[in-house]
Formats: C-alpha cells, sequence, structure tokens
C-alpha cells in the first residue's frame, strides 16, 4: 500500500493508492483526473546530502568529501506528483537529478544502525533540481 496526500473538491486529503486505485482515509475513491496530488507528507524541513557518490563529485571535478556534506531546500520547493516546475525568470540551464527521499518518522540522534529504521516512515522518490547558471559549488 502507498500512500498519498491529494486536494479534491475544495479539501486536502490524505490517503491511499491501492491496485491502481486512489482512496481517501474513508475509503471513497477518486478519479486520478479530479485530483491534485500534494507532496506525501507535511514537511517541516528538507535536508539533502551532497556529492553522495563519487561519479557525481567527479563529474562536478570535485574531490569526494571525506565528511557527509549537508544542505537544506525551501520548503516551498516540495510540489506533488505531476506539479509544475517553473523555471526562474532569466534561467538557462536547470541540472536535475533523480534521487531516493527518506521520510524520518521520528526524531533521533546517536541511533545504532540496527535501529535505523524504526525512524523511517518511508520514502518516495524525488526530483532535486539546481538552478545550475547561478549556482555555485563551494565545498
Amino acid at each position: 500500500m502507498k500512500t498519498l496526500r491529494f486536494a479534491a473538491s475544495g479539501r486536502i486529503f490524505e490517503g491511499t493508492w491501492e491496485g491502481g486505485q486512489i482512496f481517501d482515509s474513508q475509503r471513497r475513491p477518486w478519479a486520478g483526473d479530479a485530483i491534485q496530488f500534494l507532496p506525501p507528507i507535511v514537511a517541516r524541513q528538507v535536508i539533502g546530502l551532497a556529492l553522495n557518490y563519487q561519479s557525481h563529485a567527479a563529474e562536478l571535478n570535485l574531490a569526494e568529501p571525506e565528511d557527509p556534506v549537508l544542505f537544506f531546500k525551501p520548503l516551498t520547493t516540495l510540489t506533488g506528483h505531476g506539479g509544475n516546475i517553473v523555471y526562474p525568470h532569466g534561467a538557462q540551464y536547470c541540472h536535475y537529478e533523480t534521487e531516493l527521499a527518506v521520510v524520518i518518522g521520528r526524531a533521533g540522534r546517536k541511533i545504532r544502525e540496527d535501529s535505523a529504521w524504526d525512524y523511517i516512515l518511508g520514502y518516495t522518490v524525488a526530483n532535486d533540481l539546481k538552478q545550475g547558471d547561478s549556482t555555485r559549488f563551494c565545498l
């Protein structure tokens, strides 16, 4: 079962995707063309991990970092499935990457590896976009 959020009839619903059908929390079915998909959760923050694999660092002519490099994305960058992506005025190049987005379900610190899955609510696919002609890498 996959969970989702959507807007329809002027309201916001949480629901599921089961067997190709969308249901709200009351188990009412909805047609895909009657809804607008929203981000799957109401996020409090979005944290990315930069240069987390060798080939990406190499393609940017950067050394692979010794420690994780984190960055934050504004919540206004989130959109649902099929949502519009609007280029900033004057943008000539947009760099994009498909990412695995892990949704953390509860707070934690110094979590043991064998307990990590207890803190994950779920995961989804994300498109990570950057306006390439104005982005500088300062690592």
